[in-house]
């Protein structure tokens, strides 16, 4: 184990201070993503795997979500989770504005090293969760907070269901996405489940529909 409490991987970690809102964050990531994924296998070929770990990535719309994350005016104090958190990026910007985060991943890795970045920036209260969204918890969030999980249609169904399983009555649901093809049909499906969606850009404008290849903040409700 290294001081910052992690195991040894492949490749090593590094730091890197990613900066949000004119803040600079300071975080330990994979000095080596790419030795993560298997033989012959890409960061893209992955992401069609709900199975295959890519957590060791910033994937694109992480920036963008944390800023809007850091942005808004939220409940100080309320419990928020972040589904898929990866380095926590996202949960860490959460926790500047004021939120009580659990930071969730399929990897218990990736819930290390965001715990970690947490503690890093001065959080020392986040925990951490084990969740496989194909079987999620039955504890109830205000808030749940997503960033650069869509990656296929095949995700959609499983995503939904922890959504469903894990956001309280009248809570909010923020998914960022940097406009991959899957989200018209992670929209479709939200919607004939009976949630209110809001759409916003980057600059956090209204938009109507989401445009590929530019990043969208959905924002669901429900009743």
């Amino acid at each position: 184990m290294t001081d910052l409490d992690l195991p040894d991987i492949s490749g090593g970690w590094i730091a890197r201070d990613v900066i949000v809102a004119e803040r600079a964050f300071h975080f330990v990531v994979p000095a080596e993503p790419e030795s993560f994924l298997k033989p012959d296998e890409s960061a893209a070929a992955a992401a069609t795997s709900i199975q295959t770990s890519y957590w060791q990535y910033l994937w694109p719309a992480a920036t963008d979500m944390a800023r809007l994350v850091m942005g808004a005016v939220w409940k100080t104090g309320q419990e928020a989770l972040e589904l898929g958190s990866g380095v926590g990026l996202v949960g860490v910007a959460a926790l500047a504005a004021g939120l009580s985060v659990t930071f969730s991943d399929c990897d218990p890795v990736a819930v290390q090293v965001a715990l970690t970045n947490a503690r890093r920036n001065g959080f020392h209260t986040a925990k951490g969760l084990l969740l496989d969204w194909t079987a999620p918890v039955s504890h109830r969030f205000p808030v749940i907070l997503a960033s650069d999980v869509l990656y296929h249609p095949q995700h959609i169904p499983p995503i939904l269901r922890s959504i469903d399983s894990m956001l309280e009555e009248g809570g909010v649901c923020w998914i960022g996405d940097p406009g991959r093809w899957s989200v018209p049909a992670f929209l479709s499906a939200v919607t004939k489940a009976g949630y209110e969606i809001h759409l916003r850009n980057s600059d956090g404008r209204d938009v109507l529909f989401p445009a590929p290849g530019q990043f969208v903040l959905i924002e669901l409700r429900r009743g």
